[in-house]
């Protein structure tokens, strides 16, 4: 134990050296002395660490506890770490030991205590709970290296978000973590989440202890009833060899099991119902609730979820389509993805136009499917009356007290007569000159239908409207993502190449949402005389971007772009033929 106190001083004096200068930096009167374990469950015998950190404070003088029922396998070792986030800084110092457990049964460590700045700090008692060890024909029937694939939940209904988790189980301590390829998910939309740090941790796994590291986190939304099955996580890792002092490191290659979700089909639908599956909230603002036959109002109606928004149909408006024209909304969706699960927002803005003037009593409501109660809920929000008066070029009453025909828009008729006098025989009133008064308004007449016609042509059919302006969004899209490469971010710059190619895809092969999947675009492309190469360089592109984003293994930003940009314009070029 001398040796060992010794040993701790010299390095604590080089410590004070190295931060003398800095220590002005960092505020002290928020010093805090605490103890950590990477376990709260341990075999006997098996091995796991407790650290002592003291943060905003030089300690000296450390006393660690006497670890009673407990053998230090290796300790203290010493770490001084130092940030600085918005202008505060934060220095901490760490005294870490690996300890093994002698004794079966819920042990306590005892308090360490150090002193800094002249006072006595203390740790609280840690409890750490010593396991019987499995037999040997446990033992036999567990492995020393796996992927665990966990879901939240057993059971999910069609539209449900669903977690899965993927934490990697060794026997030796791991090292570092990479994500080689993405796991495959069967029937259903997928998005990664992230997780907040690597954080080894000790877990006890059918009697046997094992290091743990939390791999991946994805979010799967399936799109059919039936079984979604989720298999083939790839991982690369650096694992010591053994968990002594002295270890050299091991790569290994592991893979995950399959794990089969249940989904099942949502039933007896209400009508307004729009294929909301979670938990939601939403909020419905009108910018005019008293307005004249000249005015227009807006109407935005903002769902916040868990659900897959993808899939949440317009809100239809029946109680304000018989008194205003209510015109197809904008949409508008953000997507913040978190550690527990994803949240969304769609934001759908209608314009309205009145045809009717009157009064009327609007209540704003959203149904949806509580995956909590299992049951359709219905939200509502505070009735809205709405005012519509006479316009100035309307004639009558400012008010009436319901909707009746005499408060229709309607176009009015300029002029009822129209009287010529009979002059001295010249161009006026002869044939010659009606036909060139006429001929101004045929033509009026005729530019108008040609408009009203391909505007109804264009309300009537969207999707062509969608498939042939596919290339020029795909391409605004590149420019944004362009914008990122030149700034440097990264997620940004992959998040806005991927929208260009599953939004172009989406668009020019009217693939619908719950069935955009690679296997889909990749059999519809052939069935478009696509050539194999093309299609596969745009699932290699599309690849890319998904592994930069989820797993942060991104390639050259410039290669990506040009790439991307070149694909969709060989692919579009070939279905123009």
């Amino acid at each position: 134990m001398q040796h060992s106190s010794n040993h701790i001083m010299k390095q604590l004096g080089i410590l004070l050296l190295l931060s003398f200068v800095s220590v002005t930096l960092f505020a002290q009167k928020n010093i805090t002395f605490t103890v950590s374990t990477n376990a709260s469950k341990v075999v006997k015998g098996g091995i796991f660490e407790v650290v002592f950190s003291i943060k905003n404070g030089i300690g000296q003088d450390f006393q660690p506890p006497n670890f009673k029922g407990f053998e230090i396998i290796r300790g203290p070792s010493i770490r001084s770490k130092q940030t600085i986030i918005n202008g505060k800084g934060t220095r901490s110092i760490n005294y870490s030991y690996d300890l093994k457990g002698l004794e079966i049964g819920k042990l306590t460590i005892a308090s360490a205590t150090v002193k800094v700045n002249k006072r006595i700090y203390k740790t609280k008692p840690l409890k750490v709970d010593i396991r019987k060890p499995p037999s040997k024909s446990e033992l036999a029937n567990t492995k020393d290296l796996f992927i665990r694939t966990d879901l939240d939940v057993e059971t999910a209904y069609v539209g449900q978000q669903v977690i899965a988790t993927f934490t990697i189980f060794s026997t030796k301590k791991i090292l570092k973590a990479e994500l080689v390829d993405v796991p495959k998910f069967s029937n259903g939309f997928t998005q990664y989440l992230n997780i907040s740090q690597f954080s080894s941790r000790i877990e006890i796994y059918n009697g046997k202890q094992y290091f743990t590291v939390p791999a991946a986190r994805y979010m799967v939304i399936p799109h059919k009833s039936g079984d979604l099955t989720v298999k083939d996580l790839e991982i690369e890792l650096k694992v010591a060899d053994n968990n002594d002092f002295f270890s050299t490191v091991a790569n290994k290659n592991i893979w995950s099991d399959e794990v089969t979700l249940n989904v099942i089909p949502l039933e007896n639908q209400p009508d307004d119902f729009t294929n909301a599956v979670g938990e939601f909230e939403f909020d419905a603002i009108l910018t005019k609730s008293e307005l004249s036959m000249d005015e227009s109002s807006t109407l935005t109606i903002s769902i916040t979820g868990t659900g897959d928004m993808k899939a949440v149909q317009i809100p239809k408006l029946k109680a304000l389509e018989t008194h205003f024209e209510v015109y197809e909304p904008t949409v508008n969706s953000v997507v913040q993805g978190e550690t527990s699960r994803l949240i969304s927002q769609k934001v759908f803005t209608y314009l309205l136009v009145p045809k009717k003037i009157g009064t009327l009593n609007y209540k704003p409501t959203f149904t949806y499917f509580d995956t909590n109660t299992n049951s359709f809920e219905t939200l509502k929000k505070d009735e809205i009356d709405i005012r519509i008066k006479n316009g100035n070029g309307e004639n009558g009453n400012d008010e009436i007290s319901d909707f009746t025909n005499d408060g229709e828009r309607d176009i009015q008729t300029i002029f009822s007569t129209t009287n010529f006098q009979n002059g001295k025989p010249s161009l006026f009133g002869s044939g010659l000159f009606w036909t060139l008064i006429t001929l101004p308004f045929l033509a009026l007449l005729i530019t108008f239908g040609i408009k009203q016609r391909r505007q109804k042509e264009a309300n009537i059919n969207p999707i062509l409207t969608k498939r042939s302006k596919a290339d020029k969004i795909a391409m605004q899209h590149l420019a944004k993502a362009e914008t990122y490469w030149k700034q440097n971010e990264k997620r940004a710059f992959y998040e806005e190449t991927s929208k260009a190619l599953w939004g172009y895809v989406c668009d020019k092969l009217t693939i619908p949402q719950a069935e955009l999947s690679k296997e889909n675009i990749r059999s519809k492309l052939a069935e478009k005389e696509v050539g194999d190469n093309n299609i596969d360089q745009f699932i290699q592109v599309l690849n890319a971007c998904e592994m930069a984003v989820f797993a942060k293994l991104g390639t050259d930003m410039e290669t990506i772009y040009k790439d991307a940009k070149s694909v969709i314009s060989v692919i579009e070029e070939t279905l123009k033929r």
